[in-house]
């Protein structure tokens, strides 16, 4: 007998699915049906069997979950995608848009209707849809599904009244779904309550993401119930990578699942059960794509499996002068703000103490020598903080000092530096810089996290010198302040003139010979890929393999040295969607703290992760200059080898690799001298 081929067994699973949603499953458990349909999945689909790698689960538990992103980049089907005659897109707010593939909607409507009518009854077959009406809108197709031929009122804009007034004509029960911006458009263009025919179902769905104007959920719900009085209101859960819904009945309860769903919480960083944390699902209505979804939503659940949202994931905190969070494939971002604002100063002479004062500073850097690093360093292991604290102390030398002061022998008075959490030791050479200046200091230091700058101000005052400490964004009476961060944040800082470093990032160009590995390693380790220093991705100008191997074992070998440090929860996210993309498009090696991927460079992404070097082949120089070109304004630092780039002009600073996180001092930052700067010259 000819064994069945892989489709025929796909086609099987799909049928017992089938059967099991429509009530019929002869017994079969959940956890069987799952787990041979993500047998037959991973056989059908390629980039599922290089994801998964060699994981053989025996649990439904263990089926690994595939981040929701990856829909952005890959084909995730388990039929051929050339195949599919239904596609439905992600909303498209956080990037390129996602695509769910199908060869047609018989399993997703089937599990729509039967779980809406097991948890909300019978829906009236009349109604009007406030959202999306776009055929590859799946929350469009499912209203469409519940009621044919209603009237849509969300195209380009909204119209509200329109609804409105047709919710006033309504004499029998209406299905009315919309989304939660939607109708908060409907409760903000609301005139006197509308009473509404007994038996009239309003589900509220989806949140604000992406959106300028965010309503609380509560508000929305008691608005709602306000204005629809008789209208029984319910919330849904959905999204386009799931094949399945859940309800919440009434609007605000729990979410309920269908039986031929589980979900899970999850710690969003290392995957283990959480009661609270990262959602994921195992729907076996995902027959055709993948049966375990990682989605982006943090959320609780009960030991009835319902499932309380909590919210999006945030994509982590600010990172040095970097973005706080990544999108797949980014557009180019918005322009920068402007360097600094405000006419230059009248500066005043005060070098006549330059050497004194340089011994002050050299006496309070010595002092931080001596105290232990590691609880002030935001989240470095203690061998790691205290080999940056001693490289950032031993850079700032008598000669160096000195020299950067003779450039300028008139300052400001006054000045404040607002430090950016994420490099812990970044306020360090401005500050004393400032201080040997005869300036005045206040340094801001990052809520989050103010310990090592509350250290820094302490040895200085206690050298004698006239620093000062605060947290507090309203900064005190200054001449100039020189401000680290996001763009946002730099933005907000107000002062007569302010020096703005906002949203940089840094990459590193090699041609691929083992040998860079360790220095390449170094760069990854430090900071653990905080700051905008950090080298965000490799460009390779000749062949990977060696390289990927080699520093394998250069961050094996780190990790025994200096141990990575804490972990920012809500990267976990992105660190999977760029290991399951490189093992699906190339290649990754994953250790136990760290990973070494290659990737496309149309993948490239620019935000460091920590020790992970994602490494991007290009075939010339001309094809890194069109990777970056979109993100010209945002470059930071190049790292190299030697190999030289007619792009390097768009750096305002490079430097050999191993040496992304020791800059010289003094020195020019982003293009500035860090003293002549306050002044509004560069030079």
């Amino acid at each position: 007998m000819t064994p069945p081929s892989e489709i025929e067994q796909l086609e099987g699973c799909v049928a017992r699915v089938r059967r099991s949603i429509a009530g019929a499953g002869r017994g079969e458990t959940f956890e069987q049906l799952a787990l041979d349909l993500f047998a037959a999945q991973r056989r059908s689909n390629p980039d599922l069997a290089k994801i998964c790698g060699d994981v053989e689960p025996s649990d439904w538990t263990e089926i690994p979950a595939i981040p929701a992103t990856l829909f952005r980049a890959l084909a995730l089907t388990s039929f051929p995608p050339e195949q599919a005659r239904v596609v439905f897109r992600t909303s498209g707010t956080t990037g390129d848009r996602g695509a769910c593939r199908l060869p047609n909607t018989a399993l997703h409507d089937l599990s729509a209707q039967t779980h809406a009518r097991a948890v909300l009854g019978p829906l009236p077959r009349r109604g009007i849809r406030l959202v999306p009406d776009s055929v590859d809108s799946s929350l469009g197709h499912m209203c469409r599904l519940f009621i044919p031929r209603s009237p849509c009122f969300v195209g380009d804009t909204i119209d509200a009244a329109g609804a409105w007034a047709a919710l006033r004509r309504a004499e029998t029960p209406l299905f009315v779904p919309g989304t939660a911006f939607a109708w908060a458009a409907m409760v903000a263009a609301a005139g006197a309550p509308v009473p509404v025919p007994a038996g009239t179902v309003a589900m509220v769905t989806g949140g604000f993401k992406g959106r300028v104007v965010a309503v609380d959920a509560g508000e929305l719900s008691a608005a709602l119930r306000r204005l629809l009085p008789g209208a029984r209101l319910v919330g849904e859960y959905g999204m386009t990578e799931l094949g399945s819904q859940l309800w919440s009945d009434p609007l605000g309860a729990a979410f309920t699942p269908p039986p031929w769903m589980r979900v899970r919480a999850v710690d969003p960083w290392t995957g283990a059960p959480a009661h609270e944390g990262l959602l994921r699902f195992t729907d076996l209505a995902n027959a055709y794509t993948v049966v375990s979804i990682e989605t982006g939503d943090l959320g609780r659940v009960d030991d009835q499996g319902r499932v309380t949202l909590l919210g999006r994931l945030g994509g982590g905190a600010a990172r040095g002068c970097w973005l706080p969070r990544a999108p797949a494939r980014a557009p180019p971002p918005p322009p920068p703000p402007p360097a600094a604002t405000a006419s230059p100063l009248v500066a005043v002479a005060l070098s006549s103490g330059d050497p004194a004062r340089t011994q002050k500073v050299l006496r309070a850097l010595a002092g931080l020598r001596a105290i232990d690093p590691a609880p002030l360093s935001q989240g470095l292991s203690a061998a790691n903080a205290t080999r940056r604290l001693h490289e950032a102390v031993d850079a700032i030398t008598e000669r160096g000092l000195l020299d950067a002061l003779a450039a300028s022998r008139r300052r400001p008075r006054r000045v404040a530096v607002v430090a950016a959490h994420g490099v812990f030791t970044s306020p360090l050479e401005w500050v004393a810089l400032y201080a040997a200046a005869g300036c005045a200091v206040h340094l801001k230091a990052p809520r989050r996290d103010p310990a090592f700058c509350a250290e820094l101000v302490r040895h200085l005052h206690e050298a004698g010198l006239p620093v000062t400490l605060g947290t507090d964004r309203a900064l005190p009476e200054v001449d100039v302040a020189v401000a680290f961060g996001t763009d946002a944040s730099v933005s907000a800082v107000s002062a007569p003139r302010v020096v703005r470093y906002g949203h940089r990032f840094s990459v590193s160009l090699v041609r691929g010979d083992p040998e860079d590995a360790a220095a390449l390693a170094r760069d990854a380790a430090a900071f653990d890929g905080r700051g905008c220093m950090a080298p965000t991705a490799v460009f390779v100008l000749g062949p990977t393999a060696p390289l990927v191997d080699a520093l394998h074992d250069e961050l094996t070998a780190l990790q025994q040295r200096v141990p990575r440090g804490t972990v920012e929860p809500s990267l976990g996210p992105e660190w999977r969607r760029r290991v399951g993309l490189a093992r699906a498009r190339r290649s990754a090696r994953v250790g136990a703290a760290h990973a070494v991927v290659v990737l496309p460079p149309s993948t490239f992404t620019p935000l460091a992760l920590p020790r992970m070097v994602v490494l991007h082949p290009i075939r010339d120089l001309a094809q890194m200059a069109a990777t970056l070109a979109p993100w010209r304004p945002w470059l930071s630092t190049l790292t190299t080898d030697g190999t030289s780039a007619p792009c390097m002009g768009w750096f305002p600073q490079s430097r050999s690799i191993g040496e992304a996180h020791q800059p010289p001092f003094p020195r020019r930052h982003d293009g500035r001298d860090m003293l002549r700067a306050l002044l509004g010259s560069a030079r």
